[in-house]
């Protein structure tokens, strides 16, 4: 690793780092076709050319001397099993997608006495774990693909002598990609992006989707895919919703497991990892969240639910599921309080997108940051220049509940007009009680409670902030006693706020006159 990262570093003042590997590449070639032979720069200049075409590669050395110079240094010692190391290397952590340690020592583990067949999609993202995965489990044959004309090559001369290894130029991505079935696929397929036009095969058109897809159609029938997907396929609807129909109707999920962030070096998202089989006998989903530990996954959360139960979710959330065991939540769900949805007792909606805000104009606009414990900051909003009649829909009234819709908190308020008309921001929920029906204060006082924040956690989208659909959170459910008795509530909970802000405010005002007599000692 440290040689490879020295040759890297000779290289980087010629060559830019997307094309580092293809200059390895020609230089080990060109030292393979020149029998050793070192000494002859001009004949090796020209055999690296006629590599490069024949590769479909453009050189990417300026010139024969450049070529020469790197050649005597680089050709010396550096191997094919070296090439492996490249992605691991530190100076390319933000330019190529590879595994770590952690994630390939979890898919090893996976490979049992019935694994024979083993797909590894895109190998390249696994690079130097390859050779000791696959001479660690000799019993099993692995079959290796890529899209990458130069892992291609450096496969086949890596494992040209590996009996059990075959390679396969081919795109996970596309249909009928290979003519085989195997007892075990491993893929971190590439996130985010849409197939081209042609592709349109797949029930979902995103790349780690169709791979999804593509490669479920390759198991045998006792076979499993371990596969790692961003959040977005544990909740988002549309075509997302029909590839999870399709593999719960399909197949046996058997594990969903939230991955510890970062465990991808080139991506922050969220991501999970997915068990799928193809023998439907078992009826349980393990769900998880894992913690790194050194180079190992160490299970942090553990339980499991049914297959019939998870049918009856609309989504893969697996929040929602440990809060639907957690003890507390079991407690609330099964006492004898009334209890109703709050779509039914209050109108929701979002707040409004705002390009540009001032310090003056006749609207004011609530943000997030505008919210404490205490209530809304009005002294510190933000205006906007608008005819009312533009936003008469986001005008907020007396006793509207905000709540932060986006953000790694969740903030809670209730809104007290002002000789001014104000709008909450578009990361802000707006819930509008019906009057008669629900109190604004009371609603609040639930929602920052510890049961009702895990209920809204729960209705909370897999990603890395928070994200909740105003639309989810009118299927909440939310205790339901007399308006009289939470009328009752509010008053109490007011008087104890009035109590609290005054006790706060006498400490700081008896703070600023201690510091006061302090600085008039000066």
């Amino acid at each position: 690793m440290k040689q490879l990262e020295y040759y890297i570093n000779l290289m980087r003042s010629q060559i830019s780092v997307r094309h580092m590997l293809e200059a390895l590449f020609l230089i080990l070639e060109t030292k393979e076709s020149m029998n050793s032979n070192t000494e002859d720069f001009q004949s090796a200049y020209k055999t690296m050319l006629y590599i490069a075409n024949e590769n479909k590669i453009t050189p990417p050395f300026t010139n024969e001397k450049d070529f020469a110079n790197l050649y005597t240094i680089i050709s010396q010692d550096i191997s094919w099993n070296t090439l492996l190391d490249f992605q691991y290397n530190d100076k390319f952590s933000m330019s190529t997608f590879y595994i770590e340690k952690p994630l390939i020592n979890y898919f090893e583990s996976l490979i049992s006495d019935s694994s024979k067949e083993i797909l590894i999609a895109e190998g390249e993202k696994f690079s130097s774990s390859l050779i000791s995965l696959i001479s660690s489990n000799k019993e099993s044959n692995f079959t290796i693909t890529t899209e990458n004309n130069i892992y291609s090559k450096i496969f086949e001369k890596v494992f040209k002598n590996y009996k059990n290894v075959k390679l396969s130029d081919s795109s996970i991505y596309k249909y009928e990609f290979i003519n085989a079935k195997y007892d075990l696929i491993f893929s971190v397929p590439t996130f985010g992006r849409l197939l081209m036009n042609e592709e349109k095969s797949f029930l979902c058109r995103y790349y780690e989707f169709a791979a999804t897809e593509n490669l479920l159609l390759h198991l045998t029938e006792t076979g499993k895919l371990a596969i790692v997907l961003p959040a977005k396929i544990t909740y988002a609807s549309g075509d997302v919703e029909k590839l999870r129909n399709f593999i719960q109707q399909m197949y046996q999920l058997e594990e969903i497991s939230l991955l510890p962030t970062g465990i991808l070096p080139t991506t922050a998202i969220k991501t999970y990892l997915f068990i799928i089989g193809t023998n439907k006998n078992s009826d349980d989903i393990s769900i998880r969240k894992y913690k790194l530990n050194n180079d190992k996954l160490e299970i942090k959360e553990d339980t499991f639910i049914m297959t019939s139960e998870l049918n009856e979710y609309t989504d893969w959330n697996i929040d929602r599921i440990f809060l639907s065991q957690n003890e507390d939540m079991k407690k609330y769900q099964n006492s004898s309080t009334k209890k109703i949805q709050l779509g039914e007792v209050a109108e929701i909606f979002r707040g409004k997108s705002v390009v540009s805000k001032n310090e003056k104009g006749n609207i004011g606009v609530i943000n997030i940051s505008d919210i404490s414990e205490l209530g809304i900051d009005y002294d510190s909003l933000k205006y906007i220049n608008s005819e009312e009649k533009k936003v008469y829909p986001y005008i907020l009234e007396e006793g509207d509940i905000l709540l932060s819709a986006r953000g790694t908190l969740i903030k809670t308020a209730v809104f007290n007009k002002k000789n001014y008309p104000c709008i909450a921001s578009s990361n802000i929920i707006v819930i509008r009680p019906h009057k008669e029906k629900l109190s604004g204060t009371y609603l609040k006082i639930f929602l920052d409670s510890k049961i009702g924040k895990k209920t809204i956690q729960s209705l909370q989208q897999g990603t890395t902030v928070m994200n909740i659909s105003y639309r989810d959170l009118s299927t909440m459910d939310i205790p339901y006693p007399t308006i009289e008795e939470q009328l009752e509530i509010t008053k109490e909970y007011n008087n104890g706020l009035e109590k609290y802000k005054k006790v706060i405010a006498d400490a700081e005002k008896e703070w600023k006159e201690t510091i006061q007599k302090l600085e008039n000692k000066f």
